[in-house]
């Protein structure tokens, strides 16, 4: 069977209609490891050549969290996404570099129950997330931290190819600065770069300003990007690239770069 076919009959399974939209969304996150956020999602599908806006990659995401197709955490203060098997399973979340790995229910069915008596507590016994940290970074393996990479697993799929086929969609380029639990971006700071973006558009509570550091890919651009968005419900989104990392763009920088750069935006 096709991957494009396999794709479809997993939406339908779960109760979706396989549109365009969803088909791609789910292509781009089979196979990997950690989870992905809509920006990640909406930079590989333009990559591959697909006009999707990103408040329609944001709709699809939740869409396909809610039909249980993928499972959403929580990665500096941004939500996350990953596309996991279908049915009752827990996951070990690495605090470190991101890694998820899903275990079977029956492996903890056993301590479920006995969490159940001892506490006077009923589990979710369909999902559960236990974090901690992953082999390879408790040994500081080299090589092992890539901003949104996969090191377990090089055979991440991507969106789907104009023939209907799934191509592989290849981890992101050797060299960007580790995204360890030392380099995260400090979550008070981003809220702080958040509160600037809405004062500097005079933003209302229907606006959601969403703030990531991600690698980067292009020519000539340096290893680390922050990308600054603004969604609304009835309007395109607009972006804005600072080339360089979370933990360095100022208050000052983004406000000259709302000031004296026009944003990037998307038509649906």
């Amino acid at each position: 069977m096709r991957a494009a076919d396999r794709t479809a009959d997993e939406l339908r399974a779960a109760g979706l209609a396989p549109t365009m939209q969803r088909r791609v969304v789910l292509a781009a996150m089979e196979g990997r490891q950690r989870p992905v956020s809509a920006l990640e999602v909406h930079r590989h599908l333009r990559t591959q050549g697909y006009a999707v806006g990103l408040t329609t990659v944001y709709r699809t995401l939740h869409a396909l969290a809610d039909a249980g197709v993928a499972h959403s955490f929580t990665r500096d203060g941004e939500q996350t996404y990953r596309h996991c098997r279908y049915g009752p399973h827990h996951h070990l979340v690495c605090e470190v570099c991101g890694l998820v790995i899903e275990r079977p229910v029956r492996n903890t069915a056993a301590w479920m129950e006995q969490i159940g008596a001892e506490e006077d507590f009923v589990p979710n016994p369909q999902h559960s997330d236990l974090l901690g940290v992953c082999g390879a970074c408790r040994r500081g393996d080299p090589c092992h931290h890539q901003v949104g990479g996969d090191h377990h697993n090089s055979q991440a799929t991507g969106a789907l190819s104009n023939e209907g086929e799934a191509p592989t969609m290849t981890d992101r380029p050797p060299g960007p600065v580790p995204l360890t639990a030392r380099t995260r971006p400090d979550l008070m700071h981003t809220a702080a770069l958040k509160e600037t973006v809405r004062d500097a558009l005079d933003l209302g509570l229907d606006h959601t300003v969403v703030i990531q550091q991600l690698a980067c890919a292009e020519p000539d651009c340096p290893p680390i990007e922050t990308v600054v968005a603004v969604l609304s419900p009835t309007e395109p989104p607009r972006r804005w690239t600072l080339h360089q990392p979370l933990s360095a763009v100022t208050a000052d920088d983004i406000r000259t770069i709302i000031r004296t750069t026009v944003p990037q935006g998307e038509h649906q």
